[in-house]
């Protein structure tokens, strides 16, 4: 008898006939049921096989699961995936449960987080439901078809848009990366140059030290020297007084030449300390930035993937 468009209440084909006493017969499951104003109003009886079955049982869990909106209830989906694989153990061409893995790894179709790989394994499965269904359930084949087409369109869109996505944030990704090898780059010189700093400022401090004592003993001796040679001659003295306050007075110079120079390395430090401290707060946010940026652009690497 010819297709009818009237829907099996048990497994949901299509592909029904119109049998005996009023009574339509599914031809995927082999369930009878009374069609009445476009509705099944009783079912007959149903399948005995316990591979349609187990294929009834998980395609009216995944009628209910999945009927109009999402679950997030996953381990009830991979069970369900479990048990169409165990059915295609036992019978490997039935298209049935094939389909039902694509409504499986698409959510019912509602899922637009689906990555590439799991998108390839669904066409995968629509494919063989197709080549085992074709021949003899060409409404349910027309409806696979129409359903898959709708679903592969969306999906292509929303790929090729997480691609646009996915290539913006990897520039961003790049040009955040060259700011932060710059500023480390800057902070590993600074780092090098305060060091350097501190060490010739040290180096500064033990010459001061050095200078002073230098400029109190010439000080020291001169005056000594100059009184003790005044007592016998007054004008050797006159001349040694003149010698010794120029020898103090480049004594004195270059003990305040290091004090400048200590003062100008003291200033340097601090100036160094203080940018080098803005440099790291500046590099511990570029990196959680970066950290962001790499979790971010992984989600997508996996989804595009």
């Amino acid at each position: 008898m010819p297709f009818c468009a009237i829907q099996c209440p048990n497994c949901g084909s299509v592909s029904c006939h119109k049998g005996d006493g009023g009574t339509y017969v599914c031809e995927s499951c082999d369930t009878s049921f009374i069609w009445r104003e476009n509705s099944p109003s009783t079912i007959v009886n149903t399948a005995s096989d316990q591979v349609l079955a187990s294929l009834n049982s998980c395609t009216n869990a995944l009628d209910t699961l999945y009927g109009d909106s999402v679950d997030d209830d996953f381990e009830i989906l991979d069970g369900i995936g479990r048990k169409y694989h165990e059915i295609l153990r036992q019978r490997p061409d039935c298209w049935q449960a094939y389909w039902g893995l694509v409504r499986v790894l698409t959510v019912n179709f509602h899922d637009e987080n689906i990555s590439k790989s799991e998108f390839g394994e669904a066409q995968s499965y629509y494919n063989k439901a197709l080549r085992f269904a074709e021949a003899r359930y060409p409404e349910d084949v027309a409806n696979m078809k129409r359903v898959w087409k709708g679903y592969q369109s969306r999906i292509m869109g929303v790929f090729d848009e997480s691609e646009k996505e996915f290539t913006e944030l990897r520039n961003e990704y790049n040009e955040l990366l060259s700011e932060y090898e710059a500023v480390s780059e800057s902070y590993n010189l600074k780092r090098g140059r305060l060091a350097n700093t501190q060490r010739k400022l040290e180096q500064r401090k033990q010459k001061v030290v050095k200078a002073f004592k230098l400029a109190v003993k010439v000080l020291i001796i001169s005056i000594v020297v100059v009184v003790a040679i005044g007592l016998f001659d007054r004008a050797l003295s006159g001349k040694l007084t003149t010698a010794a306050s120029i020898l103090n007075v480049i004594t004195i110079g270059l003990f305040v030449y290091h004090c400048a120079r200590r003062v100008e390395y003291t200033v340097t430090t601090l100036q160094l300390q203080k940018q080098l401290e803005d440099e790291s707060a500046k590099l511990k946010e570029y990196s959680c930035d970066l950290d962001d940026y790499k979790t971010e652009l992984g989600e997508y690497e996996d989804r595009l993937s």
